[in-house]
């Protein structure tokens, strides 16, 4: 299992969530139900795997570019953040020098949203790790400036330590 995939579909997910003004799980279902274009998952292998290993997983993939193990984290994600939404939300506003997380692109928000569940709920992993893979993630699909505004947020949420993990 590769959990820098699970990351990269759970942002998608909780994009799609933002795009549709849906938080529910049906959003997620139907995401899993969506036919992939052999260059989308090319692309998104690329930035997972070495050229070797996406080859592999490309010769052995089915109709989901996500192995059981990374769809049911996703899923395990998804249900996080759809169930704390409120709170995941607040931890992000309160650390914007304006408060207001409307300002922020979606794909941004998506973004902050998976590393602050992840940062706040899932014990396992630790913050740094977070923080890293959500500043690659905004490398990868959003600009440098959003990785570096990605890391201002996540770092000091991290620093401050204002979170309850759960």
């Amino acid at each position: 299992m590769s959990r820098k995939l699970s990351r990269i579909g759970t942002m998608q997910v909780v994009f799609a969530m933002e795009h549709r003004g849906d938080f529910s799980m049906d959003v997620a279902e139907s995401f899993f139900e969506s036919v992939w274009e052999a260059h989308e998952v090319e692309e998104m292998y690329r930035h997972v795997f070495s050229e070797k290993k996406a080859a592999m997983r490309l010769e052995s993939a089915s109709d989901s570019p996500f192995s059981p193990d990374e769809k049911a984290y996703i899923i395990d994600c998804v249900e996080t953040i759809v169930e704390n939404k409120e709170a995941i939300d607040k931890m992000i506003a309160d650390h914007l020098k304006d408060g207001s997380i409307r300002r922020i692109s979606a794909v941004d928000l998506s973004i902050l949203r998976v590393a602050v569940a992840e940062i706040m709920y899932h014990e396992d992993i630790a913050p740094p790790i977070s923080v890293n893979e959500a500043v690659d993630l905004a490398k990868m699909y959003s600009s440098s400036d959003s990785a570096r505004f990605v890391n201002g947020v996540l770092g000091h949420i991290v620093r401050e330590g204002g979170y309850e993990p759960h």
